[in-house]
């Protein structure tokens, strides 16, 4: 039996959007409409990183490639991994929690790791008291080789790191410029119930996009 495990947050006017001028709000508008136009049809605003989404390197790296209408089918569909982490307020992913968390990381992984912040999905605190990856834990991840991380986070980065304009996230710049796909504001981790299994990850195929919102589903073999 086949178990499809949704991953992914809806998209609605109203919600959350990381708190900065470059991440606009939903907008939605409805232009075609039954009792006028003989028809429903909507305007939808929405940016490159709204809600469940997945970066290319090129959000983070200037000349960064592949954009994200040119990453592979490959790298985003397949096996993956779930590793359990649970983190609270502004704890960090370390080295020592990935060597310990009971799951092999090697070449050619797609890796999801699932902190348990996903619940606090619609508080600010979402955003500014999120767990958050070391500088050695990523650069672990990208020297054990991996192509994929799957985060249920805003952002791999220290929300009390403040960058200085012009500079890009670290965390992200470490995973980014070293080709590992990144996909963040994931959901419904813990329904998935096992350690392996299959990823279905699909970002709108927006040409020449830095990032795109996604629907990413696990699939569960029982």
């Amino acid at each position: 039996m086949r178990r499809y495990i949704d991953l992914t947050h809806p998209l609605h006017e109203g919600m959350m959007t990381f708190p900065a001028p470059w991440h606009p709000v939903v907008e939605i508008t409805q232009l075609g409409r039954h009792s006028i136009e003989g028809r429903e049809s909507y305007k939808i605003v929405v940016g490159t990183h709204t809600g469940t989404h997945t970066d290319s390197p090129a959000h983070m790296v200037d000349g960064g490639t592949p954009r994200i209408d040119k990453v592979p089918l490959e790298t985003l569909i397949g096996k993956a991994k779930m590793i359990n982490l649970p983190k609270g307020s502004l704890e960090k992913i370390t080295v020592e929690d990935l060597e310990n968390c009971g799951v092999k990381i090697g070449k050619g992984d797609r890796i999801a790791i699932n902190t348990g912040w996903y619940k606090t999905w619609g508080t600010r605190k979402y955003f500014d008291e999120r767990p958050c990856i070391t500088p050695e834990a990523a650069q672990w991840l990208v020297d054990k080789g991996i192509i994929y991380l799957v985060l249920d986070i805003a952002s791999p980065d220290d929300p009390l790191d403040k960058v200085a304009p012009g500079v890009a996230n670290p965390i992200h710049h470490i995973f980014l410029s070293n080709g590992v796909i990144l996909s963040e504001y994931c959901t419904n981790f813990d329904a998935v119930d096992r350690t392996e299994f299959e990823i279905i990850a699909l970002p709108m195929l927006v040409k020449d996009m830095d990032g795109s919102p996604t629907r990413i589903v696990a699939v569960l073999e029982d």
